[in-house]
């Protein structure tokens, strides 16, 4: 061999146990200094599992007032939009001219009657005291005779005024109803939804509803009926009015499915009406109609929680790395509910062990330092 040919071959070899060694020193050294991991404690805090499901505003008594026409032509609004009445308030005031004009018109004529019963009242005194005086110059008998006829005709035209006065005044009592009927008073204490001047054909002039019987309506699927329950908090929130909310109960869930045809499905698909009473919140902001996002609290309870980041599982097991005397070891662990980013944790940890919050790429048995 030539020593040109072995000193490049000498060369080669050289090059080769250098990165040899470089790759041992370094692979050392990682054995030596481990992973650089994060951790935490497991601890205890609340935590709640939701059902979430969209709702409309309906209200479970409402006023509807529509214009009418056999009241009069006319007529006066005695509320706004947005006004809060008390049962039995006035809403709406019908001109009724005609109706005034009748009420004149009896008011007269009763007073024409009383002063016609007077007259013949007074008639009547008269014709009594002239029997009184032909007493004394023709008898009694005489005198009786003499005026009987006139006091039979006074008497019989009497009878017939007052006749005529009763139907004048039950004529006024109805006259006095209809007046009342002009006046259009609220049936339930509530808050006015619209409340139109000009309003058009079939639409109502006056709308009420109940505020304090507002309710939210949605519909359950056949699991999320397993785990709604009466009296579960709701948050309520809207889309359309961002940073508004409202807080209410499950009132009522129905025992009794709904027809629902799922479109673009194959089948139908089972659902459950549920009621929503609203506790707290701007309710006036809110109309029948209004389409709102519903997250009803199936189960709240205090709880040990770690990341979900820190759960994994395998083969049907869940577990999480946790660091012992600076190595990865594995825990398996029972996993409860997920509320947001975090696990509960039902068995297999405590609040003092150091937790892996990301353990991807880290192993059972890896050397590891934790993060300060």
């Amino acid at each position: 061999m030539s020593k040109k040919k072995f000193f490049i071959a000498s060369g080669i070899i050289v090059a080769v146990l250098s990165f040899a060694s470089i790759a041992i020193v370094q692979s050392q050294s990682q054995n030596v200094s481990g992973s650089i991991v994060d951790v935490v404690n497991p601890v205890i805090e609340p935590l709640k599992t939701e059902v979430m499901l969209p709702g409309t505003v309906k209200s479970e008594h409402r006023q509807s007032i529509s214009f009418s026409p056999d009241l009069g032509e006319t007529y006066q609004l005695l509320v706004e939009e947005g006004d809060d009445i008390n049962e039995g308030a006035d809403l709406i005031q019908y001109d009724g001219t005609q109706s005034k004009s009748e009420q004149e018109k009896v008011a007269l004529q009763i007073e024409a009657g009383y002063l016609h019963i007077n007259y013949l009242e007074k008639q009547e005194e008269e014709v009594k005291k002239r029997e009184k005086d032909l007493k004394k110059e023709v008898g009694e008998k005489e005198a009786k005779e003499t005026v009987q006829a006139e006091k039979d005709q006074l008497e019989f035209e009497r009878k017939n005024a007052n006749l005529d006065l009763r139907q004048l005044l039950l004529q006024k009592e109805e006259l006095e109803e209809q007046k009342q009927k002009l006046t259009i008073k609220s049936e339930l204490a509530g808050t006015v939804l619209s409340a139109e001047e000009n309003p058009i054909e079939q639409k109502p002039i006056i709308e009420i509803i109940a505020a304090d019987q507002l309710i939210v309506e949605g519909t359950l699927s056949e699991y999320d009926s397993l785990v709604v329950e009466e009296d579960q908090t709701v948050a309520i929130t809207s889309d359309a009015q961002p940073g508004e909310e409202w807080t209410g109960t499950v009132s009522s869930i129905g025992f009794m499915p709904i027809e629902n045809e799922l479109t673009g499905g194959d089948g139908e698909r089972t659902e459950y009406p549920v009621t929503i009473k609203l506790d707290d919140g701007d309710i006036t902001k809110l109309k029948p109609g209004y389409n709102l996002i519903l997250r009803i609290a199936t189960e709240e309870k205090q709880a040990l929680t770690v990341p979900n980041s820190a759960v994994l599982s395998e083969e049907g097991t869940s577990y999480v790395l946790i660091i012992e005397e600076g190595k990865a070891i594995k825990r398996e662990v029972t996993v409860g509910i997920q509320s947001g980013s975090n696990s509960e944790i039902v068995n297999g940890l405590s609040e003092e062990v150091d937790v892996v919050v990301n353990p991807s790429g880290v192993n059972e048995g890896n050397e590891v330092s934790i993060n300060d």
